[in-house]
């Protein structure tokens, strides 16, 4: 070491310098060509993507342990260049992204100095747009929504008013939304949306299937509705059937048909009726009048007037009469009864009930199968019947029974 030092003090500032720096320059290019060969090269995978989007790519990429870069404040999504298509595959397999709409946040990014009013009515449509997506998407069955709204406005000097309509396309997991599920989309657009009304809003799947059912007025509406519930009710009606029977026959050794005949007509009946003999006096007034009145003759000479001390209370000759009247009036009130009725919509008129019973399978000396019928009283027995018209309050017009192995087999 003492040789060492003595060698490098001997060399001189100058050339220790300089060997410095060539000792720095060669180890910066090391680290450089370590750098540019050892990194991935990086290609652009999703950009422009919504913040829920960017979350659930990240979340995909982190669980197959890709590596990956976010640039343009994790709007754009950089990974390996030949792992590109390989993982645009499996996110289109997975329905990602989403192409969720900004919502509301458009708003926010957008600065209103120099903005006209056309681009915040276009921006105002979008951010509703986003926010009605973001709902639809929150339903369980619903993976992804898109929705489109026709926000038509006023012309001036016009008195036609074109009303606003909607069109949404989801794509669900799995099965099809069942009615009611649309039926509830509807109605949380139309609500979202000043004078929308249902009839106008379109919903499809992502096969191209209309769900929505869009009638021409409420009396179509009102008649598809009615069958809905006569076959709902019907419905109900054989599985409690089955289920009452399947607890003596034996398990999926019923079938029942239910035939419902339903009257809905809504009648509303308003009654008047007067009871003549129910009369209360209600007010009387009673007014009389008498009067009476004398009348002399001026121009009339008697010998009375000519007598001494003869006065006023003398008799003068002249004409009295006497007047008297009477009046009665008297206010009945008769009695009244008004009834308002409302008949109930969906009135049970006739219940036609039909079952099908299994037989009884036991195994001969071989080992096979054979069956046997149930005998009259057991398939027949009236307890059935009994059942059946107590507990739909008897408007049960026909019951039949039967037993038949070829629907079993």
């Amino acid at each position: 070491m003492n040789a060492f030092v003595q060698t490098m003090r001997g060399l001189g500032p100058a050339r220790l310098a300089s060997m410095a720096g060539v000792a720095l320059s060669l180890l910066g290019f090391l680290v450089y060509f370590a750098i540019h060969f050892s990194s991935v090269d990086e290609t652009l995978l999703y950009s422009n993507l919504a913040s829920e989007d960017a979350k659930q790519v990240i979340a995909q990429l982190g669980e197959m342990r890709v590596p990956y870069t976010l640039k343009n404040k994790g709007t754009e999504i950089y990974v390996p260049a030949d792992k590109v298509i390989r993982l645009r595959v499996q996110m289109s397999q997975l329905a990602l992204p989403t192409g969720a709409a900004s919502g509301y946040e458009i708003f926010d990014e957008s600065s209103a100095l120099g903005t006209t009013s056309f681009l915040q009515n276009v921006n105002l449509v979008r951010a509703l747009e986003g926010e009605l997506s973001r709902t639809i998407r929150s339903i369980e069955g619903i993976k992804a929504a898109r929705v489109h709204l026709v926000l038509p406005k006023r012309e001036l000097f016009t008195q036609d008013e074109r009303k606003p309509s909607a069109s949404i396309i989801v794509n669900t997991i799995g099965k099809r939304l069942k009615g009611k599920t649309v039926t509830s989309i509807q109605h949380l657009v139309a609500d979202a949306i000043p004078k929308l009304e249902m009839n106008n809003i379109s919903i499809i799947d992502e096969k191209g299937t209309l769900l929505t059912r869009n009638f021409e007025d409420s009396e179509e509406m009102l008649r598809v509705t009615n069958e809905e519930r006569r076959r709902n009710y019907e419905r109900r009606l054989s599985t409690q059937i089955t289920n009452m029977l399947e607890r003596t026959v034996g398990f999926q050794k019923v079938r029942a048909n239910v035939n419902v005949e339903m009257d809905f007509d809504h009648v509303v009946i308003n009654e008047e009726e007067f009871d003549p003999e129910g009369q209360v006096v209600r007010s009387t007034v009673s007014v009389e009048e008498n009067a009476a009145s004398n009348e002399s003759d001026p121009d009339a000479v008697s010998v009375g007037q000519n007598l001494p001390n003869a006065g006023l209370d003398s008799v003068n000759s002249g004409t009295s009469s006497t007047q008297g009247r009477t009046e009665e009036t008297v206010n009945y009130e008769v009695s009244r009864k008004t009834t308002n009725m409302v008949r109930n919509v969906g009135t049970v008129k006739r219940i036609s009930i039909a079952v099908l019973v299994d037989g009884i399978y036991t195994k001969n000396e071989n080992g096979d199968e054979e069956y046997t019928p149930r005998n009259e009283k057991e398939v027949r027995h009236p307890r059935s019947r009994s059942w059946v018209k107590a507990h739909y309050q008897g408007r049960t017009n026909q019951f039949s029974v039967y037993g038949s192995p070829h629907l079993f087999k």
